[in-house]
């Protein structure tokens, strides 16, 4: 199951969630030089599961159903609303300034091409960030990822790792590529973070049988 943003104008207590759905709150940006070549080649969001409490209105988080067969459908009789405000997440490193920002209007792709970032991205069908087209749109009650180099940054990131940035659940990592051999001992197909097939991978970060295989 993928992650999806939850921005909604009331408060849900997470009791009313956990029985079908897995939340979780945005905690850190984290970029890799995973080939070693001074350059950045892969951009990841880690998120933390949240376990109790309420959720907050007007604050983007992330939801996913427990099963394939559950539909994102919240009701609600006799709730609070709130006004309905966007609400920016700044979740800066050094040398780059990350703000996540939930909102409640249909933004068209070719609107983001004339606000201030380097580049915005949405959610996309493979559960990743991806970087907004101009024939695309942003629906309501969604949030969207602004990425912009600081002045004097002299931090260089590949077009690979511009293009799209990666949700991960903290306490996700990677594994040997042992682990994932066939039966054989031979390696199975192995794709790029992009979705790329790739024949003989170098060093770096693939997708091997439906994991996060780290090649050194």
């Amino acid at each position: 199951m993928l992650w999806n943003p939850l921005y909604v104008p009331f408060k849900i207590p997470y009791e009313d969630l956990e029985e079908n759905y897995e939340v979780a709150y945005i905690n850190a940006m984290h970029s890799y030089d995973n080939d070693d070549n001074g350059e950045i080649d892969e951009i990841e969001m880690e998120i933390v599961k949240i376990k109790t409490g309420t959720l907050h209105a007007n604050h983007p988080y992330f939801i996913r159903a427990k099963s394939e067969y559950t539909i994102l459908q919240l009701s609600y009789e006799n709730t609070t609303l709130h006004a309905t405000e966007e609400t920016t997440l700044n979740c800066s490193s050094i040398y780059m300034d990350y703000a996540i920002v939930g909102s409640y209007k249909h933004i068209k792709g070719t609107e983001f091409a004339s606000m201030p970032a380097d580049r915005y991205y949405a959610i996309s069908i493979d559960g990743g960030w991806w970087q907004i087209p101009e024939d695309a749109s942003l629906y309501p009650f969604r949030a969207y990822l602004s990425m912009t180099a600081r002045d004097g940054s002299p931090v260089k990131v590949s077009d690979e790792a511009m293009r799209s940035i990666r949700i991960r659940e903290k306490g996700e990592g990677t594994t040997d590529i042992e682990e994932v051999k066939g039966e054989n001992g031979e390696v199975k197909t192995i794709y790029d973070l992009q979705g790329r097939r790739v024949e003989v991978p170098n060093k770096g970060l693939y997708i091997i049988n439906g994991k996060k295989v780290l090649i050194k």
